[in-house]
């Protein structure tokens, strides 16, 4: 049986989708383009225990003076939320959207990857636009997190 690296590999592979894959860091990464916005994907391949977690790099890195209001963003878009979690590095301002899986053994199905991604990508898609609301045009964090509430719900 192949590795769980080599699953998930084989996923992009059979998608057509381009990709990077770091063996020695159990990585692969690959771009996205979403409704709101392009980032980065970061598929992080875990032998033991079994499991897969997905970054999505927000293309927003967040400036000093703003990680207060975008912590009250992340905060906000994180309530409520079934799966997955935004994270925001308050040393540099790096921020990302993880979800993540553990398998039982190291058997991976197309369909558990594509929901984990797709789970991941729609998740960005929507709340991309509350942070850049706050980041680039100073919106208030409670305001943007409802404005985007309010069209997708």
């Amino acid at each position: 049986m192949p590795s769980l690296f080599e699953q998930v590999t084989a996923f992009f592979d059979r998608k057509k989708l381009a990709h990077h894959a770091d063996v020695a860091l159990g990585l692969v990464r690959l771009p996205y383009q979403g409704r709101s916005g392009q980032w980065n994907i970061v598929v992080r391949v875990e032998a033991a225990p079994p499991q897969i977690i997905v970054y999505a790099l927000l293309p927003l890195p967040s400036p000093e003076g703003l990680r207060s209001r975008v912590s009250e963003v992340v905060q906000r878009a994180n309530w409520g939320l079934p799966h997955g979690n935004f994270e925001l590095d308050l040393d540099d301002g790096e921020l990302r959207f993880k979800t993540s899986t553990f398998l039982a053994g190291d058997a991976l199905t197309a369909e558990a990857l594509e929901a984990l991604l797709f789970t991941n990508t729609a998740t960005v898609d929507r709340y991309l636009p509350a942070f850049s609301a706050v980041i680039v045009q100073g919106a208030e964090p409670r305001a943007a997190v409802e404005r985007v509430d309010q069209t997708t719900t």
